[in-house]
């Protein structure tokens, strides 16, 4: 048998074989979506099924704050004193009576169905400038849901949105009159930071979440989350950096804050069939 012939019946022995091995690859198994844990972390595989909660029950409680409140150093309104002069004060951390701590974020994590979305407990779906802050400062949607941004200040504000976990931009607009209002989208899980560049220490947070059981802490730092299929579930929080610390440019000029990283708790609660499950979230104290 000449040398051509023989590697034409080596080819046609291998062929099945290779054909065999690229059909396999995908039986290989895939690798599965994971949460980091952080705010809005739940199992993007995992679409949220809205269905009826027969005889469902509830968790509520409070978020607490350990020891005196601080005294934290004031920002630096730098452009706009007249009409940004009382935005000075650092209000990242809010803190009620008998130490109810407000605008934390509160969770159960994973839970695969459950109430319609539109029961989320989240504080609307917009943001007003007005007087040099975001307001309000804590919003939690539905992922794919609008905001609304607008500018009720008498003077020039920019909206920079950017996902907080790789700093993707989600919305960079400059709104130069009161009135005028710009859109963005949480497309995703997870939280959007919203700053201004004219202002740097203006900022909001905005968490873009998959199912509806998340509530935001009032004045008094009390939160209910209601229709909770009965079960055992990680109830978690979220509450924004407190300290800041400015950024400047070669010229020290500050152009930015930088923050503490967030505080991040858990706990388990287990929800029985009409009945409550308490529970009492405590933030570390903080050191100016």
């Amino acid at each position: 048998m000449s040398f051509p012939q023989s590697a034409q019946c080596l080819f046609a022995l291998l062929l099945p074989l290779l054909l065999l091995a690229c059909n396999g690859q995908n039986d290989a198994p895939q690798p599965a979506n994971q949460s980091n844990g952080s705010a809005g972390g739940s199992n993007p595989a995992t679409a949220y099924r809205e269905v009826r909660v027969e005889n469902g029950g509830s968790v509520a409680g409070r978020v607490l704050y350990r020891g005196s409140p601080p005294n934290l150093p004031e920002f630096e309104p730098t452009a706009d004193q007249e009409s940004c002069g009382g935005a000075k004060l650092n209000q990242r951390l809010k803190i009620g009576p008998g130490g109810g701590v407000a605008e934390a974020i509160v969770y159960l994590e994973n839970v695969p169905q459950g109430k319609p979305m539109g029961e989320l407990r989240g504080g609307g779906t917009s943001i007003t400038q007005v007087g040099c802050t975001y307001q309000p400062h804590v919003l939690v949607v539905p992922v794919g849901a609008a905001v609304a941004v607008r500018n009720d200040d008498e003077l020039p504000h920019n909206v920079r949105a950017e996902r907080d976990a790789n700093g993707a931009m989600v919305l960079n607009r400059t709104q130069p009159r009161s009135g005028v209002t710009d859109t963005l989208r949480a497309q995703a899980p997870g939280l959007i930071a919203v700053t201004c560049d004219y202002h740097p220490w203006m900022s909001a947070y905005i968490l873009g979440v998959q199912h509806p059981y998340y509530a935001i802490t009032d004045s008094n730092g009390a939160f209910s989350i209601a229709d909770v299929p009965p079960g055992t579930y990680t109830l978690r929080l979220w509450h924004n950096g407190v300290m800041q610390r400015p950024k400047r440019d070669t010229e020290g000029r500050l152009v930015g804050y930088r923050y503490d990283k967030p505080t991040e708790l858990q706990q388990r609660v287990a929800v029985e069939p009409g009945k409550n499950a308490e529970a009492t979230f405590t933030l570390p104290e903080v050191k100016p």
